[in-house]
């Protein structure tokens, strides 16, 4: 139902994030499996931790940051106007009628 109601131009990012996740997704799962099967098949081991790092370097790194800037897209598209805090800036120090928290 809510993809009835969100504006196109949320389309693109929405899929690059899914898209990214879902690759995401079996990458990991082909490190995993590549790395549980080096260590019980003792003649590919080296090939099979070879696999694992490159789809680890090659798949899941680019995946990720294409996930969390799809993300980050749609964020963006979503609540366009919401402010950032300063860095070292605490929201009590801006708000005289609240107490201090220590924290």
């Amino acid at each position: 139902m809510l993809a009835l109601i969100r504006p196109d131009s949320w389309n693109f990012p929405l899929f690059l994030h899914i898209l990214g996740a879902t690759v995401l997704f079996g990458t990991v799962a082909t490190v995993a499996i590549a790395g549980f099967a080096s260590r019980s098949h003792a003649g590919y081991e080296q090939l099979l931790a070879r696999v694992a790092g490159r789809t680890f370097l090659f798949g899941v790194i680019p995946s990720f940051i294409l996930m969390r800037a799809g993300a980050q897209w749609i964020v963006g598209k979503e609540f366009p106007a919401t402010p950032r805090p300063r860095a070292g800036s605490t929201s009590a120090s801006s708000s005289p009628s609240r107490a201090r928290c220590c924290c």
